[in-house]
């Protein structure tokens, strides 16, 4: 597990905190949808609207999250990724779209941001 983080990643683009329960939520509510949805990324390649980033939208959109739960959320695969993949940088979109991506993949790393979010964020 990350050894630091920034803390400012809890911060969203509105410049207000969002808790680890509400980035958390956001996550779970992503990867529920594309589970029952099916969303594959070796069935939906990224010229479709069925991707991590839409999920995220979506979610927020149901009242499952909001811009900045989904900025942290993001944030948090980033960190993630980095240390997985040892890079230097990131885009959790754009991983999420490799050829060789599945779901089962994608939804590893929504539940494992999520555990990251409720064991590290802030109340």
């Amino acid at each position: 597990m990350p050894e630091t983080i920034d803390s400012d990643i809890w911060t969203g683009l509105s410049g207000e905190p969002s808790t680890s329960e509400q980035v958390a939520a956001h996550l779970d509510a992503v990867a529920q949808l594309m589970r029952r949805d099916n969303w594959d990324p070796q069935l939906y390649g990224p010229a479709s609207d069925r991707r991590l980033e839409t999920a995220f939208r979506h979610t927020a959109d149901d009242g499952h999250g909001d811009p900045d739960t989904r900025y942290v959320g993001r944030s948090i695969i980033e960190h993630l990724l980095r240390i997985q993949l040892g890079a230097r940088y990131v885009n959790a979109w754009s991983w999420s779209e490799r050829p060789n991506r599945t779901l089962d993949d994608v939804l590893a790393v929504l539940a494992s941001a999520a555990a990251f979010a409720r064991d590290h964020g802030p109340c």
